[in-house]
């Protein structure tokens, strides 16, 4: 048997909904577009409103200080605010709950990915595609607070390993 069917079956089951491996596939490149999106959206947000507006001014240097990671914190809301609808297309169960954690996960992406921009950008899709594939896995039990409990769990595992890392 291929690993692949054992993975994604087909057979109804009491505890998870069903996924295939298309569907998956298209939300581990939707999550990757997001992080692509999120990234570019961030950076054109602190080049060309930000910084402009905000570092000319001496009284609002902590704005200008912490300038790209709040583009992207804004950045990654205005995205996830477009995933939500396509994840639903995609026939995603509770795909508000999967954004939002995710929004949560990522929060201050840009503050632990720092470095050249191709280097930022390469590992803000990797993050971006990674959490999404995990939110994706754990969001199909069938059951809403299994779900919710552990999306939460995963959630706070993800901020305690960013914060001491």
């Amino acid at each position: 048997m291929a690993l692949r069917a054992i993975i994604f079956r087909e057979e109804m089951s009491r505890y998870f909904f069903n996924m295939t491996a298309s569907v998956f596939g298209k939300i581990v490149l939707l999550g990757a577009g997001a992080g692509l999106a999120t990234w570019l959206i961030g950076w054109v947000l602190n080049q060309y409103i930000l910084t402009p507006f905000f570092c000319g001014d001496p009284d609002s240097i902590s704005i200008c200080l912490n300038s790209t990671v709040l583009s992207s914190n804004i950045a990654a809301v205005l995205v996830g605010i477009m995933v939500v609808p396509i994840l639903a297309m995609i026939s995603m169960k509770r795909a508000l709950l999967v954004v939002i954690a995710a929004i949560v996960a990522l929060w201050g992406v840009a503050a632990w990915i720092a470095g050249p921009w191709y280097v930022s950008l390469i590992w803000t899709v990797l993050a971006y595609a990674a959490v999404y594939a995990a939110l994706a896995w754990i969001n199909r039990l069938r059951g809403d607070l299994a779900a919710i409990v552990f999306i939460v769990m995963f959630v706070v595992i993800v901020r305690a390993v960013l914060a001491f890392a």
